[in-house]
């Protein structure tokens, strides 16, 4: 069995992986800067990492709960599925009926799951 780095596709994940980390992370302390440069508020701070780390907990709950529940192949054939489904139907016509209104519908999420 050889080692998983002699692998060049795995390489190149990984290498893809790590760079996207990184940049995730200069991401962050670059926008904190940013922040108490315009700011110098410590509140401020606190409100712009509160922003960022919130959605980020939260779709990573949504996310392992999808992906416990349905197979890696479903859900990038779902969202493939989503994608082509946009790009023929743009959701400007897309509507949720509900009683004498139309509402435009945009909850990909849910067509992703639902098909």
């Amino acid at each position: 069995m050889q080692h998983p780095l002699q692998n060049v596709n795995f390489r190149l994940l990984w290498l893809g992986q790590s760079l996207i980390l990184c940049a995730a992370q200069f991401w962050l302390v670059a926008l904190t800067w940013l922040v108490l440069q315009k700011t110098g508020s410590g509140t401020a701070i606190g409100t712009v990492l509160l922003a960022a780390a919130v959605p980020r907990a939260l779709l990573t709950l949504v996310g392992g709960a999808i992906s416990d529940r349905h197979s890696v192949v479903v859900m990038g054939l779902r969202w493939l599925q989503t994608i082509l489904r946009r790009r023929l139907n743009p959701p400007e016509n897309w509507t949720l009926v509900t009683g004498d209104m139309q509402q435009p519908l945009l909850a990909e999420v849910r067509i992703i799951v639902a098909t």
